[in-house]
C-alpha cells in the first residue's frame, strides 16, 4: 500500500503541471508572439514619424535675398545695365 500511495501522490503533484502544459498550446504561444511582435512594429512606426518630421523640417531651406549693390543705371549710350554701386554710410 505504501508503493501506491507515493505513486498517486507524485501523480497529484505532478498534475497542475500537466493540466498547465494542455492549456498552454502552439494557438496562444503564437497569439501571445504576434501581439508582442505588433507592439514592437508600433514602437517602430512611431519612431520612423519623427524621423521623418525631423528630416522633413532640416529639408526646408530660407531663401536668401542678397543685395549685392547692383544698380540699374544708363550709361553713356543710354541703355541701361547694371553697374556696381558702392554706398558709405
Amino acid at each position: 500500500m505504501g508503493l501506491l500511495e507515493n505513486s498517486a501522490a507524485s501523480n497529484q503533484q505532478s498534475g497542475p503541471s500537466k493540466s498547465l502544459l494542455k492549456r498552454i498550446d502552439i494557438g496562444l504561444i503564437t497569439a501571445v508572439c504576434a501581439v508582442f511582435i505588433s507592439f514592437l512594429a508600433l514602437i517602430v512606426a512611431k519612431k520612423e514619424i519623427d524621423i521623418a518630421v525631423q528630416a522633413q523640417k532640416a529639408s526646408i531651406l530660407p531663401i536668401i535675398d542678397i543685395n549685392l549693390g547692383y544698380v540699374p543705371k544708363k550709361n553713356d549710350t543710354g541703355i541701361v545695365k547694371q553697374f556696381f554701386d558702392v554706398e558709405h554710410f
